[in-house]
């Protein structure tokens, strides 16, 4: 997600560049990083287990979401639910089945 951001972030700043106003810029990163953080508040991934913090750390580094709040619900089986940006992806085995 990481490298898509940054794509994006180099289109705005041309952008910008083009139309001669990079004065904007710092107003851009201001709105852009609250924007991201509010996204970021709203990411919860549920597991069947509690998950270590180096697991959760490399979870909320994968999802670009540092604010990721973990939940335990054992009815999921294994793997996990992630709910992200108004969206979910079931990657338990719960939904596996299900399937």
């Amino acid at each position: 997600m990481a490298a898509s951001a940054d794509r994006y972030v180099a289109a705005i700043i041309a952008m910008l560049q083009e139309d001669e106003a990079l004065g904007l810029l710092p107003k851009v990163a201001v709105a852009l990083s609250a924007k991201a953080a509010e996204l970021a508040e709203g990411t919860v991934i549920t597991s069947a287990i509690s998950l270590s913090d180096e697991q959760q750390a490399t979870i909320k580094e994968a999802l670009d979401a540092p604010e990721a709040r973990f939940v335990v619900d054992a009815g999921v089986l294994g793997g996990m639910v992630v709910e992200q940006h108004g969206r979910r992806l079931d990657l338990s085995l719960k939904g596996r089945i299900a399937r």
